[in-house]
């Protein structure tokens, strides 16, 4: 059973089938509708008769798109090949999960999330004493503030 909101699904083999993308240096600008079955051994994408198998051992795994929900894999025996999927459940996949180029590409992504958000905070600090610095100078230029002390 995969997680609730996902489409992947069990095929025959037990192999774990969910929607995807190739993209190929063949046809740039293009990618390719098909389904992704996740074996224990390889990876394979399948858009009606073409099969682009990829082996699992040196396969490498990255998360992008928006809020690293896409998960990327390449092999360096088929440059110029990739296959991308949004489904959680690939993700989830044994055979996926312990490819330690995922765990890389996670922990980076961690990274740039939390300086984002140290970037955020520090701007609404800037913001904030800018606009109290605004008010302190207009109520010295006005004389309220200094009839306060």
């Amino acid at each position: 059973m995969t997680e609730p909101g996902t489409t992947g699904r069990r095929g025959r083999a037990g192999e774990l089938i969910v929607p995807a993308r190739l993209f190929s240096d063949a046809s740039p600008g293009f990618a390719t509708e098909g389904e992704l079955s996740i074996h224990a051994s390889t990876v394979s994408f399948h858009a009606g008769d073409a099969v682009t198998e990829l082996q699992v051992s040196g396969l490498v795994a990255r998360v992008g798109g928006f809020d690293d929900r896409t998960l990327f894999l390449s092999h360096p025996n088929r440059p110029g090949v990739e296959i991308a999927t949004s489904d959680p459940a690939a993700r989830a996949a044994p055979a996926i999960a312990a490819l330690p180029s995922l765990a890389a590409s996670r922990q980076s992504s961690r990274g740039r999330r939390s300086r984002f958000w140290g970037c955020v905070i520090a701007v609404a600090v800037l913001v904030i004493l800018a606009a109290l610095a605004l008010v302190v100078g207009l109520g010295l230029g006005v004389g309220w503030l200094r009839d306060l002390f």
